[in-house]
């Protein structure tokens, strides 16, 4: 089970980052909706309050800054802090030219491996993994 979480944690990760590194610096509102794929059954309340931490550990561990909204398990006005920017700024040493917030770019539009990959990498160089 411990294994299955930290998977979703990751993926639900790498969607919110990248959201928001693609509209930086506008601030935004994220929900479950933002951080879950999509479902035939629409969102569980496990999905909502799994989503909810994520987004609650994003703020409290400084990578996104903005208002947690606990009655709704929602960040308002939220944007990625400047540690964050310089994270998605970087390059993995001895693998790519392109900064790690382009490939998590293009791995939120991905499935499968590439996706698990860069989010276990993103958490790893945010220091969550």
């Amino acid at each position: 089970m411990a294994a299955e979480n930290v998977s979703r944690f990751n993926g639900q990760v790498l969607r919110a980052i990248a959201l928001l590194y693609e509209s930086h610096p506008r601030r935004y509102r994220l929900a479950h909706e933002d951080l879950t794929p999509a479902s035939a059954g629409g969102a569980t309340n496990d999905d909502v309050e799994f989503a909810a931490g994520t987004l609650k550990w994003l703020s409290d561990n400084g990578y996104v800054s903005g208002e947690f909204l606990p009655a709704v398990g929602e960040l308002d006005d939220v944007q990625l802090t400047a540690y964050a920017w310089r994270v998605l700024q970087s390059t993995e040493p001895n693998t790519s030219t392109q900064p790690l917030g382009e490939a998590v770019k293009q791995a939120a539009a991905a499935t499968g491996r590439d996706f698990d990959v860069v989010a276990e990498l993103l958490v790893r160089r945010l220091g969550g993994g």
